[in-house]
C-alpha cells in the first residue's frame, strides 16, 4: 500500500462540511487503500481546528468529530527529537515552508509517501521535491 502523509487541512475537509472539496471526498473514499501517517503535531493542529470549529458552532459535536478521526486510521510517526527540530527549521526555511507544514514534507520524503492536502504552498514544495500529491483543494 502507497504510504499517504496527511495533513491538518486534508483532514478537515473530511470532517468539515465548509472545508469538504469534490477531491477530497473522493480520496477519503478511497482511504482504505492507503496506509495514512501524520506527523506528531498533526494531532495538535488537527484538535485545535476542531475546537475551533466547536466555538464558533455550538451544535458541532467534538467528540463525534474525533471519533471521526479515529476511524481515518492516520498513524502517528515517531516525535521528533530536539536535534530534528533545528535541522527541520533549516529544511523549512529553505522551501519558504511553516515548521509545521515542512514536518509533513519531511515525512513524506523518509518515508517515500505521497502527500494529501488543502495547503498550496506544502503541495508546491511537495512537487518540487518530487513527492507525489494529492491536491484536495478542488
Amino acid at each position: 500500500m502507497t504510504k499517504l502523509v496527511v495533513d491538518a487541512s486534508a483532514a478537515a475537509s473530511w470532517l468539515l462540511a465548509s472545508q469538504a472539496t469534490p477531491s477530497a471526498l473522493d480520496l477519503l473514499d478511497r482511504l482504505p487503500t492507503f496506509d495514512p501517517i501524520a506527523p506528531v503535531i498533526f494531532r495538535w493542529e488537527i484538535g485545535n481546528l476542531l475546537v475551533r470549529q466547536a466555538r464558533r458552532d455550538r451544535g458541532f459535536d467534538l467528540q463525534e468529530a474525533f471519533a471521526l478521526l479515529d476511524g481515518f486510521r492516520v498513524a502517528t510517526a515517531e516525535a521528533a527529537v530536539r536535534d530534528d527540530v533545528r535541522r527541520l527549521s533549516g529544511f523549512a526555511a529553505a522551501r519558504r515552508l511553516s515548521l509545521f507544514d515542512a514536518a509533513y514534507l519531511w515525512l513524506a520524503l523518509a518515508i517515500d509517501g505521497a502527500v494529501a492536502s488543502r495547503d498550496g504552498s506544502l503541495l508546491d514544495a511537495a512537487r518540487d521535491a518530487g513527492v507525489d500529491v494529492f491536491d484536495l483543494r478542488g
